[in-house]
């Protein structure tokens, strides 16, 4: 037998705009022949595969993220697409050159690159060209706005380039001739796009992670705060946006049972019928504050719910490690076994039980509970008793 712990739903960051998807199953808790089992949580990683769409076009290169909407280069007819994020075009105009490829928003207008020109534009929303000013060298290709200066991979120079509005440049570093063409900034370093990779790099030059790209053509690659959206140029049908888990995407959620006294229940120990033991379900939250998560852990029948028992906590730090020790889970548990308790019916408090289900419920994502925001560098823990039959 078995019961499924399931986070469901979505969170939003208290950032605008900023939308974090957390996908399905993510561990399991079974009984078998009165033993308890704690398999290991699968989370989902960097890279992941959140959704797809076929874009405008025919050929999809440089990307932007305004904070609510994507802006597409094209080319192939050298249009750039304002869409929604499941594709819906809102706005298009042509480019003011032929052979345009790096995008960029930044927070105002949009910053575009041209790789035969050679020159680097500001344009607003319907086209109109408000500036410009030459590369530091032939080809530039991907290009990012970092909240004071752009950057600029110059292909042909086998370099990245940090320049001002005005083309100064600020600095450089090179880059390894294996094409590099998009890049985006998320907030702390730069990500380029390879071919079939996508690559994390200190402003200073030193590669830090990658990570494979779903597709074999990647070119534009934008950050909307927490995923990645990458363009892929596979020529007419094999054109594809996808939308990719960003460096934001890791968030510790773990179950884990206790004795009601607080002592731990090791996995592999032997339940008797007719004891009663508590589940602690926490998540260790190590970034900036959430909101609206929501939380369902669907029991097996062989576990009896003790009506009444459910208790909820924010008030503990975050763990040091991404992985709690055996003591910090003591600290979360004493902080959530102290609680108040909510009550079981669906209503103005955060947490509520449904017997038709089995399931336990945080959040308003499944039911109509009060919504669930999850303090930044905290713990955010839920209790519980059950019974063996």
């Amino acid at each position: 037998m078995g019961g499924n712990l399931r986070w469901q739903g979505k969170m939003t960051e208290s950032r605008p705009h900023i939308v974090l998807r957390v996908r399905s199953v993510l561990g399991a808790l079974w009984l078998a022949c009165g033993l308890l089992f704690f398999p290991a949580v699968a989370f989902s990683a960097i890279g992941d595969v959140i959704s797809v769409f076929s874009p405008p076009g025919g050929a999809p290169w440089g990307m932007a993220w305004d904070g609510a909407n994507l802006w597409i280069v094209d080319r192939s007819d050298n249009r750039i697409y304002e869409v929604t994020t499941t594709g819906t075009v809102l706005s298009s105009f042509v480019t003011p050159d032929n052979t345009s490829r790096g995008l960029t928003w930044d927070g105002t207008n949009l910053r575009l690159s041209d790789n035969v020109t050679d020159l680097i534009y500001e344009i607003n929303t319907t086209g109109t060209v408000l500036s410009s000013f030459p590369s530091v060298g032939p080809t530039p290709l991907g290009l990012t706005w970092d909240g004071v200066n752009l950057w600029v991979v110059q292909h042909n120079l086998g370099s990245m380039y940090e320049m001002t509005t005005t083309g100064a440049v600020v600095s450089s570093f090179p880059i390894p001739v294996t094409p590099q063409v998009g890049v985006t900034w998320d907030g702390t370093n730069l990500w380029l796009t390879k071919a079939s990779t996508i690559e994390e790099w200190t402003t200073t030059g030193t590669l830090l992670s990658s990570f494979a790209s779903p597709c074999t053509n990647t070119r534009g690659i934008t950050f909307d705060g927490t995923n990645f959206w990458i363009a892929c140029d596979g020529g007419g049908p094999n054109d594809f946006i996808y939308q990719l888990e960003g460096p934001g995407a890791s968030f510790s959620i773990v179950k884990r049972a206790f004795w009601a006294d607080g002592t731990p229940i090791p996995s592999g120990a032997t339940i008797p019928s007719g004891v009663g033991f508590k589940y602690l379900l926490y998540i260790n939250n190590q970034d900036i504050a959430r909101s609206d998560v929501s939380v369902r852990d669907v029991l097996d029948p062989a576990f009896q719910y003790q009506a009444g028992t459910i208790q909820a906590d924010n008030s503990v730090a975050e763990c040091a490690a991404a992985v709690c020790t055996v003591a910090d889970e003591q600290t979360i548990f004493t902080a959530v076994d102290g609680a108040a308790f909510l009550s079981d019916a669906v209503d103005g408090d955060i947490a509520s039980y449904t017997g038709a289900s089995l399931s336990v419920d945080a959040g308003d994502g499944n039911v109509a509970n009060a919504q669930l925001n999850i303090n930044a560098d905290a713990v955010w823990a839920v209790l519980f008793s059950v019974k063996m039959p």
